[in-house]
């Protein structure tokens, strides 16, 4: 495999993992009767970086993902997990 075919695999494995995370955060916080507007507010972040989030327009580093969390009374862990990660 050459080098730059890895480096498409790579990225489709870390956009699939982008897109699995923003699920679970959107399945969390409907699961919860949460808005992105709720959300946003609780965790301090504008409704439009939450909505990217949720459909993997932006990469939501770790502290992000655990401020998430923590505004929807789970942890950064669980959401991996429900992520598949």
């Amino acid at each position: 495999m050459t080098s730059q075919k890895k480096s498409r695999a790579h990225l489709k494995k870390q956009g699939d993992f982008y897109r699995a995370i923003g699920l679970a955060i959107r399945q969390s916080r409907d699961s919860l009767g949460m808005t992105a507007e709720q959300l946003a507010e609780k965790a301090d972040f504008s409704t439009t970086y939450i909505h990217l989030i949720e459909n993997a327009h932006r990469k939501a580093p770790m502290y992000t993902l655990h401020e998430l969390a923590m505004a929807m009374d789970t942890t950064a862990s669980d959401l991996m997990a429900d992520a598949g990660y």
